[in-house]
C-alpha cells in the first residue's frame, strides 16, 4: 500500500505563483490609478470654504470746485462765445467749474418788465430775480457778482440799496459759499462816479463802505478794479472791442489774468 500526505487541494507550482504576483500588481496598479483621479480631482476642485473676492471698485475722483457768476454782457463774454470771456477763463486757471448766468443789459437794478431803462428794449431779470432759479440748479463753491453798469443813472443811493439787498439774497441762497462782489467798473473808466448824483464819489468807495456796514454782509468779499490797480500802466485802450465799450478777446484774457490774482489773494481757487 502507497502511503503519502493528503494535500490541502492547492498547488504551489510556478505558473500559479505568476498568477498570484500579476494579480497583486493589477490590484496595486488599480488602487494608484484612482489615488492619482482623486487627487487631480481634490486639486481642481473649487474650495468652498475660501472667502469671496471682493471687487475691485476703481477710485472716483471728488468733483471740481465751481465758481458761479452773476452779471452783465462784461461778463458774458465775447458774443456766442462765453468759454473765451474771462468768467470761464478765471474758472479754467482756479481748477473750478464754470457757471455763467450773465444776460445783457441787465444789473442789480435793470432787468425785468417792471424795471427798463427807456433805452434799453432788451429782455432780461434783474440779479436779484435771478436768484431762486440759480440756487434750484447750482450749489457753487464761489458767487461772483459782477454788474451794476447798466444801474448807474438810477443813482447811488438806489444802487446801493439794490446791491445789499441783492447779497443778502445770495447768502441766504448759497450759505456756504464764498461771494465776491466787483463793483462797478468799465475798461475805459476803471472807477466810475456816482452820474445823477453828481456827487463825483467813486460807486466803488459807497458799496465798500455799504457792505462793511452790514453785519450779515461781513463775510463778502468787495473788489474794486481801479483802486486794486488793476489798469496801472495799462493801455485798456488796446483791449476793448470794435464798440469801443466792452472788452476784445484779448481784453477777456487780460481781465482773467487780473481776476485770478485778486481771487488767489483772497484764498480762493487754487495756486498752479
Amino acid at each position: 500500500m502507497r502511503s503519502g500526505r493528503r494535500g490541502s487541494g492547492l498547488t504551489d507550482s510556478p505558473a500559479r505563483r505568476s498568477a498570484v504576483v500579476i494579480a497583486a500588481l493589477a490590484v496595486l496598479v488599480g488602487v494608484a490609478a484612482g489615488a492619482a483621479v482623486v487627487r487631480q480631482y481634490s486639486l481642481t476642485r473649487p474650495d468652498a470654504a475660501a472667502a469671496p473676492t471682493a471687487p475691485v471698485v476703481p477710485a472716483v475722483p471728488p468733483p471740481a470746485p465751481s465758481i458761479l457768476f452773476i452779471g452783465d454782457t462784461y461778463t458774458l463774454g465775447p458774443p456766442s462765445l462765453p468759454d473765451l470771456g474771462y468768467a470761464c477763463r478765471t474758472a479754467a486757471t482756479l481748477d473750478m467749474d464754470c457757471s455763467l448766468a450773465a444776460v445783457p443789459g441787465s444789473g442789480f437794478i435793470n432787468g425785468g418788465p417792471q424795471h427798463r431803462l427807456p433805452q434799453t428794449d432788451i429782455v432780461s431779470s434783474s440779479f436779484a430775480e435771478r436768484v431762486p432759479e440759480l440756487q434750484a440748479r447750482h450749489q457753487p463753491d464761489v458767487v461772483v457778482l459782477d454788474g451794476g453798469r447798466n444801474d448807474l443813472p438810477y443813482g447811488l443811493d438806489n444802487l446801493r440799496n439794490a446791491v445789499l439787498y441783492t447779497l443778502e439774497l445770495t447768502v441766504q441762497a448759497w450759505p456756504q459759499a464764498r461771494v465776491v462782489l466787483i463793483a462797478p467798473w468799465f475798461l475805459a473808466d476803471p472807477t466810475p462816479v456816482g452820474v445823477v448824483d453828481r456827487t463825483r464819489t467813486p460807486v466803488g468807495q459807497v458799496l465798500q463802505a455799504a457792505v462793511a456796514a452790514d453785519p450779515p454782509l461781513h463775510a463778502v468779499d468787495v473788489v474794486d478794479p481801479g483802486p486794486a490797480g488793476w489798469f496801472t500802466g495799462t493801455a485798456t485802450r488796446d483791449l476793448l472791442a470794435d464798440d469801443g465799450v466792452e472788452p476784445s478777446v484779448d481784453g477777456h484774457d487780460w481781465i482773467a489774468g487780473r481776476l485770478v490774482a485778486e481771487l488767489r489773494a483772497r484764498g480762493i481757487g487754487g495756486s498752479r
